[in-house]
């Protein structure tokens, strides 16, 4: 299984983060560096065979540990 944790693109219009459940992460596209939120109200677990492996992957440039801290501080310290 992988755990995933989905986001989406940010509008200029796009309302505030909600620290519990939003945060905001550095990619890089297939062009240019850009800022996503990441959503742990959608969060799920998927079949690793379910992932298309032709399809390219996003670089995340925001520490690794730091998407961690969030997603336990946020999940098990309800």
């Amino acid at each position: 299984k992988m755990l995933v944790i989905p986001c989406t693109s940010i509008k200029e219009n796009s309302s505030a983060v909600n620290p519990m459940y939003e945060k905001d992460i550095k990619i890089i596209t297939n062009t240019h560096e850009t800022t996503c939120r990441i959503q742990l109200s959608d969060i799920r677990s998927i079949d690793i065979q379910r992932l298309d492996l032709r399809k390219p992957f996003y670089t995340v440039l925001t520490p690794r540990q730091e998407i961690i801290d969030f997603v336990e501080k946020n999940l098990f310290d309800m």
